[in-house]
């Protein structure tokens, strides 16, 4: 084989295989204190989730179960939060007024997270001469709820897992869901100076 040709074929199975890499976006921009760190007073986490899909989500049922699976691998460890429980919304966030209520509970969960889950599912663009870029796309947005006044802390993450050449399915989305929802619970640390 000639060194083009060779090259060629190279480049060929580099394409082929292709390259992934994983993109992260937190947000609020700034220091991001991490919540992994069980309750105060050795109380329990209670961790609420619930889907809110865009209108033309495919198979929302079968990214729910996805999903719910990858948030409890995290609650389960107990590595981040400590002693920790996960529950199910039907839908909807639960207003400011609504915080209160999920403190009622007994026994009485010393911190409240809410996740909404508002994308879980994997991404394909063809570009000319069928070049492929695929990947997993996780959005989620958490509210920490202070339980002396109920008031809720925003910050929400966008995990792409993927890139050029690479082909994803469904397969990986409770892992990515894990990893973006671990990640979401670690935050930022404070800019150096």
């Amino acid at each position: 084989m000639t060194s083009p040709a060779r090259a060629a074929a190279i480049a060929a199975l580099l394409v082929a295989s292709g390259c992934a890499s994983t993109r992260i976006e937190l947000r609020p921009e700034g220091d991001l204190p991490s919540l992994c760190a069980p309750a105060s007073g050795g109380g329990v986490t209670q961790v609420t989730w619930w889907p809110q899909w865009r209108a033309d989500q495919k198979e929302p049922e079968a990214r729910e179960a996805m999903a719910e699976a990858g948030l409890r691998r995290v609650v389960a460890a107990g590595d981040c939060l400590g002693p920790a429980t996960l529950r199910r919304r039907p839908s909807a966030p639960p207003a400011a007024g609504e915080a209160r209520a999920e403190f009622e509970g007994q026994p009485r969960p010393a911190r409240v997270l809410l996740v909404t889950v508002r994308e879980l599912g994997p991404v394909l663009r063809l570009g000319s001469g069928a070049i492929v870029e695929g990947e997993t796309n996780v959005v989620l947005e958490l509210r920490e709820v202070d339980p002396r006044t109920t008031e809720l802390r925003l910050r929400s993450i966008d995990w792409r897992h993927g890139g050029p050449g690479v082909v994803k399915g469904v397969a990986t989305l409770e892992d990515d869901v894990a990893q973006a929802f671990r990640r979401l619970l670690e935050g930022r640390p404070p800019a150096s100076r």
